[in-house]
């Protein structure tokens, strides 16, 4: 079976804002346009996005008391999984709680036991308050029956919900989504920039033309050089930074606390 899973949309579309989720757009879907640029739909968290910042996938702030700040994991099964069927049950650990649906778009992993190293995206899920028990409904069917009690669970946001912007520091709380081209009003939805020819907020390093940038560790949104240090009378080299990999190439150069042209490499 096949289904449409990438708009082809046309100069502007990009520039559409939402108060309310269209139904024919899921988070995540990807929307090229004529020229090839790159597009993800997402949603703002509670607060406002910024035209030519870089953002990412915010922490589950909402969920407290769990191992990972960003994600539940290792969550122990407690019935349901059964190969063929769509749901299963977890307990939530901790001081942790779920409202319904939080984790729609989301993934479902599998930490340890009889289905490790397999995923599936969330299709819905129940309230659930802390140590209690989560029923989760997958899209498609469990390939698996899974083991209860012996089988772990993580469960992840979808990585296009509640985005946030970068921080001035080396810590990532999720990966990186991209620069949305127009203001993005708070816990609105709209499209978020991947690949092509960007406009970006540079720090206070003047960028050189077709060098890698990266996130900025200095300033909030912005992107900076890719830089290698290497320490004295050591070996080895270190990249300063929430990620090794770069966000693009620089394209026109820029002053630095300016807006620069970048070929974003993201998707």
């Amino acid at each position: 079976m096949s289904f449409p899973n990438i708009i082809y949309g046309d100069y502007g579309d990009e520039r559409n804002t939402y108060s309310t989720k269209p139904e024919s757009i899921e988070l995540e879907r990807l929307m090229i346009l004529p020229d090839g640029k790159k597009f993800r739909f997402g949603k703002a968290s509670a607060t406002a996005m910024v035209a030519g910042n870089l953002y990412q996938q915010n922490t589950l702030g909402v969920v407290a008391g769990t191992a990972d700040a960003d994600m539940l994991n290792a969550l122990a099964t407690v019935s349901g999984g059964v190969a063929g069927s769509s749901t299963i049950v977890v307990t939530l650990a901790g001081t942790a709680a779920l409202s319904k649906n939080l984790l729609v778009g989301g993934t479902l992993f599998f930490v340890s036991g009889s289905a490790q190293g397999q995923s599936y995206k969330i299709k819905s899920n129940t309230v659930a308050g802390s140590v209690s028990a989560c029923t989760i409904t997958i899209e498609g069917t469990f390939k698996t029956t899974i083991a209860a009690a012996t089988t772990l669970v993580g469960l992840r946001q979808n990585r296009y919900d509640n985005l946030t912007i970068t921080t001035a520091n080396t810590a990532g709380v999720g990966a990186l989504a991209g620069v949305p081209p127009v203001p993005i009003p708070a816990s609105n939805w709209g499209w978020i920039q991947r690949s092509g020819l960007c406009n970006v907020l540079v720090d206070a390093t003047t960028p050189v033309i077709s060098q890698p940038v990266i996130a900025s560790t200095t300033v909030a949104g912005a992107i900076g050089k890719h830089e290698v240090v290497v320490a004295a009378g050591t070996t080895g080299v270190t990249y300063p930074g929430k990620s090794l990999r770069p966000v693009g190439h620089v394209v026109n150069i820029a002053a630095s606390a300016s807006y620069a042209l970048i070929d974003l490499m993201l998707e």
